[in-house]
């Protein structure tokens, strides 16, 4: 025990206040009372009665329910009232203090229900964060508070009174609050529980931590308040230490967190002209980012980041050098360049946002000196991918393009413009060229079984919406005619080339699958599957209807192929190479056999002596063909 904590230490006063320290020790409120009042303003008195202070914090003195009135709990109050601020505790004391000072919250938090005036602490949740606040001066004190069980939830239940109350930024233990989770360390799941159950769930969190920050950017100033600047810091180092990303950002995301923190990033680079707080405004902006950069890849959460001027904060990032910041700051930043923006560029949603929001910032690069930067060949990288996808997205909107279609009666080889088909009136999915071909299709081509299960692979997709999809469709069309022809996107694997051939050669029931991966920073990965494989691995994960395609392929007498296409869609974690994909299937018509068959003979007939080069001259074949996704 330290030595200013030990009774013994009370002999050494005068009598005139041992008289009242004595029995104030033993737990006598009256004497606790008096004595306070005789030493309130005298730091080394009050020092020397620490001991008294110390025994009334005495957990063994915490009474059961049965005996809520006993004068331990009086003390308790007027110890609790007069430690608030530790302003006369040495820091030394402060290990020892913390244990007892939180049993008694813990306690005054349990019973606050059952204990009557004037017993109860109807605020014990702000006292915590007042303690907290000051404990938090020292190292050791600090690890002790963090190894304790059960304060988070106390400190996240006080957030929540806090932002239900009339204002909250003006709430005198706000930012004791904002210090409290930002210094909150979360290392283990049963830390991370305590923080959702305090806050009544992983959604209700996001509310908070959205809401909070929203309401730190209500200024009528440019710029926001040193003071607003440190609690929005605190509030990201929070989630940075809170992790669980794969739970915390979809929450953040369903509360709107995709603008709230891109305008955070925003209003913090805006320049406060009176002095320079440039190293504090970088680690804002840079901890907004981390926050979004996994839930970016979430097509919604983009299209709102960008309307929300979120390459300007991007563009903001070069004006520093990565060099004196930590990798774990840049993280986030260099995922949304290198990899979420350029991957989001399927999106025809995103594109159309994209596109207004690059005027902007298009002669950024002009600029010589971001020419010098450390960004810029990312960025050069990026507005050419982006550029090219916009230019697309318009062509397929002009009046000058035309959709095909073909009937989807597979004993039909009709192909022309989509206007002059006609859909089924109840899955609304299949489209055919005349009665005659719908009638044939219901009969013997196994729409009748179909009909009621497509649309629920279709709703599955529903969220991508229309716009999106038709877009998609004839991207991967546009980007499969260019790699197809590529010397320098080999069709099949040389790790695949055997099991290719052994299908080929054992089971014609196994056809083939072209897949275009648009996952990679670079570009889409164009390559060719067995469908079986694809099955094995993906087919419980991802929402395509492969038992309707294959049949239909089956039908088609050759002039069908499958073709996948996967898109970065979902929230992108730490420690992953990307985000979760979406699988999506857009089935090739052509008027004659398609690549597939003519594959698949090749390795049939030519078994062992089959190359990839051999493979690759078959793209050349029948340049004529009419092909249509």
């Amino acid at each position: 025990m330290h030595r200013l904590l030990r009774s013994e230490a009370l002999s050494r006063l005068p009598i005139s206040i041992r008289r009242f320290a004595i029995p104030a020790a033993n737990g006598s409120p009256d004497d606790l009372a008096h004595l306070l009042d005789l030493v309130v303003d005298d730091e080394h008195r009050y020092t020397q009665c620490l001991p008294v202070l110390y025994a009334n914090l005495d957990p063994d003195r915490i009474p059961d329910e049965e005996h809520l009135n006993a004068n331990a709990v009086k003390c308790a109050n007027f110890v609790l009232d007069s430690l608030a601020d530790l302003e006369y505790a040495p820091k030394s004391t402060w290990p020892e203090l913390w244990p007892r000072v939180w049993a008694w919250i813990a306690f005054f938090e349990a019973y606050s229900e059952c204990l009557a005036e004037p017993l109860t602490r109807p605020h014990v949740r702000f006292d915590l964060l007042r303690f907290v606040r000051t404990f938090d001066d020292d190292d050791t004190t600090k690890e002790d508070i963090n190894r304790t069980a059960g304060w988070r939830t106390l400190v996240m239940q006080a957030w929540l009174m806090i932002l239900e109350s009339e204002d909250s930024l003006e709430h005198y233990v706000f930012p004791d609050l904002c210090r409290a989770v930002g210094d909150m360390e979360i290392t283990t799941e049963e830390e991370f529980e305590e923080v959702l159950d305090g806050a009544q769930g992983p959604n209700n969190l996001g509310c908070v931590v959205v809401q909070t920050i929203e309401r730190l950017l209500v200024t009528n100033r440019p710029y926001i308040s040193d003071s607003g600047l440190s609690f929005l810091t605190l509030i990201l180092l929070f989630l940075e230490n809170l992790g669980q990303h794969k739970t915390i950002s979809p929450a953040l995301m369903h509360n709107g967190g995709a603008s709230v923190f891109t305008a955070a990033a925003g209003i913090c680079h805006e320049v406060d002209h009176e002095y320079d707080r440039s190293a504090v405004q970088q680690k804002a902006v840079l901890l907004c980012l981390n926050a979004l950069s996994s839930m970016l890849s979430c097509h919604s959460a983009m299209r709102d980041a960008l309307a929300s001027g979120l390459l300007h904060s991007i563009l903001y990032c070069a004006t520093f050098s990565p060099d004196k910041r930590l990798p774990s700051e840049m993280r986030g930043l260099e995922q949304i360049l290198t990899r979420t923006l350029p991957g989001s560029t399927v999106f025809q949603t995103v594109l159309a946002e994209l596109d207004t929001q690059l005027q902007g910032v298009r002669n950024t690069l002009e600029s010589p000196s971001f020419q010098r930067c450390w960004m810029y060949k990312d960025w050069l990288k990026f507005m050419a991918f982006a550029d090219d996808r916009i230019a697309f997205m318009k062509h397929v909107q002009s009046k000058d393009f035309v959709s095909s279609k073909a009937c989807d009666n597979m004993e039909c080889g009709v192909i022309r413009p989509k206007a002059e088909f006609k859909r089924c009136s109840h899955c609304q999915q299949v489209y055919y060229c005349c009665s005659d071909c719908q009638k044939l299709d219901w009969r013997a081509g196994g729409h009748r079984e179909t009909c009621r299960s497509i649309p629920i692979f279709a709703s599955k997709n529903k969220n991508l919406g229309m716009r999106n999809l038709h877009f998609m469709r004839q991207l991967l069309h546009r980007d499969l005619t260019e790699h197809r022809y590529s010397e320098n996107s080999p069709l099949v694997a040389s790790i695949r080339l055997r099991v290719l051939r052994n299908l080929a050669q054992t089971s014609e029931s196994d056809p083939f699958v072209t897949v275009m991966d648009y996952g990679f920073p670079d570009g889409p990965i164009l390559y060719m599957e067995a469908i079986s494989w694809m099955e094995d691995f993906w087919s419980m994960s991802y929402p395509v209807y492969w038992e309707e395609h294959i049949a239909r392929m089956t039908r088609s007498h050759g002039r069908m192929e499958l073709h996948v296409m996967i898109i970065p869609e979902g929230f992108m974690f730490p420690g992953r190479w990307g985000p979760r994909t979406r699988h999506l299937m857009f089935p090739q018509r052509s008027q004659r056999p398609t690549l597939h068959e003519s594959v698949r003979h090749l390795l049939k007939s030519g078994g062992s002596n089959v190359q990839k080069a051999d493979i690759q001259q078959l793209l050349t074949v029948h340049d004529s063909i009419v092909r249509i996704h």
